[in-house]
């Protein structure tokens, strides 16, 4: 399984979509999706979500999810930082949610969301934020919140983080728990449990990502891609590639040029 993680921009991101990204992935910012047509499943720390027309969905910060099925579909989808929304920053950040679906939403919170979508490009961030906030008010007042036990997806945000910026090094589970201050059981543990792969795996999937973008540019000999990218042998760098892909680097080379 390949895992993204994404930052968040200072603004809104809203839009209409026909489709979802099937690729499992994380933000630092707050997802709301609303479902205007079709159906689909979607799949958020590893509970699985089934959405029909008019339902909601509110995916926290750091949850990784990804979706099934979602084509065909028409939603309006909105992410956003939580420091846009300073007043439930708490609940982001210190909350776990009971259910992240709320079926037949508030149709007061989808206009001011269909709002966004519409006219982003037009009102000021004052604006934005204004609706946003009336927005996620409603929609907050229709789920139940407990107290988060662990920080556990505050960890995984930090981790996945760190491996984004430093999976070209010699990164291992042991310095990426020294850097974030953790320990190593609890590293290993978000990987074995809630990204349910291993660690040296995920690292390698960002590492064979990069070494596809440098095949294509065709400016580093196979050799180069390979240190470039962060493996520390080319035999190495050859099997994961290999067992990714299904074909050698200098076989994917010559097919794409």
């Amino acid at each position: 399984m390949n895992i993204n993680y994404y930052r968040c921009d200072y603004d809104i991101r809203s839009k209409y979509c026909d489709s979802f990204t099937e690729t499992a992935h994380a933000h630092e910012g707050v997802e709301i999706i609303y479902l205007l047509e079709g159906s689909y499943h979607t799949f958020i720390n590893g509970e699985e979500y089934t959405a029909t027309a008019g339902d909601l969905f509110v995916i926290f910060p750091d949850n990784v999810h990804y979706h099934k099925n979602s084509s065909n579909i028409k939603a309006v989808l909105n992410i956003f930082p939580t420091r846009m929304v300073p007043e439930f920053h708490g609940v982001f950040t210190k909350k776990t949610v009971k259910s992240p679906l709320i079926k037949d939403a508030n149709l007061q919170s989808v206009e001011l969301l269909e709002n966004l979508a519409k006219n982003k490009d037009k009102y000021s961030y004052e604006t934005k934020r204004g609706l946003l906030l009336a927005a996620v008010s409603m929609i907050l007042e229709r789920m139940t919140f407990s107290d988060k036990k662990e920080p556990i997806n505050e960890n995984l945000g930090a981790i996945l983080k760190y491996c984004d910026e430093n999976y070209k090094e010699n990164i291992t589970i042991e310095s990426v728990a020294k850097k974030l201050m953790l320990s190593n059981s609890c590293v290993s543990h978000i990987f074995t449990n809630k990204l349910q792969m291993n660690f040296r795996d995920y690292i390698n999937s960002l590492r064979l990502k990069y070494t596809l973008q440098l095949l294509k540019e065709d400016k580093l000999t196979i050799t180069e891609i390979a240190y470039e990218s962060g493996f520390s042998t080319i035999r190495t760098f050859n099997r994961a590639f290999k067992k990714k892909f299904g074909i050698s680097p200098l076989q994917y080379k010559k097919k794409k040029l």
